[in-house]
């Protein structure tokens, strides 16, 4: 049906919506901004805020825990609009506020 072809379209590197995990700890969370697709309803590219979860978690195939990108449409969101796995990158953090740089 058209329904589950939809479910089984997701984007390279995120986990697929039946894909289970449980988050072990929160790194970082706040606001992000991402570039808009062009494919709502007003057609918009602009910048749009979304609320985001850094975050480690188990992920079933994994042996260690991975980190997790979640990402909410609004900081009071129940569920994350998209969940990307960072398997291959390596995150590191940054103080911004450094001033001997």
């Amino acid at each position: 049906s058209k329904e589950s072809r939809e479910d089984d379209v997701h984007l390279p590197g995120s986990l697929r919506s039946s894909m289970s995990y449980e988050i072990r700890s929160t790194i970082v969370q706040g606001w992000v901004h991402k570039k808009g697709t062009g494919k709502d309803w007003l057609g918009s590219r602009a910048w749009k805020p979304r609320w985001a979860v850094l975050a480690t978690a188990s992920v079933p195939g994994y042996e260690v825990d991975v980190p997790l990108l979640l990402i909410y449409w609004w900081s009071s969101s129940e569920r994350p609009s998209n969940v990307i796995l960072l398997d291959d990158v390596v995150v590191m953090p940054v103080d911004r506020y450094r001033t001997d740089a």
